[in-house]
């Protein structure tokens, strides 16, 4: 998805490059907003 919606060639080495700050960066979203949703969920309020 990283590569297709990017149109990255990563036979190139500064495409490359680039895919790999771009693949880090959603990656690093992914954890974030994991931690945000697990956080929503520890403050839920779970007793009637």
């Amino acid at each position: 998805m990283v590569i297709s919606n990017n149109n990255f060639h990563i036979g190139n080495s500064a495409e490359f490059n680039s895919f790999m700050k771009s693949y880090y960066g959603w990656f690093f979203k992914i954890f974030e907003n994991t931690k945000t949703v697990t956080g929503a969920v520890i403050n839920m309020n779970w007793l009637p």
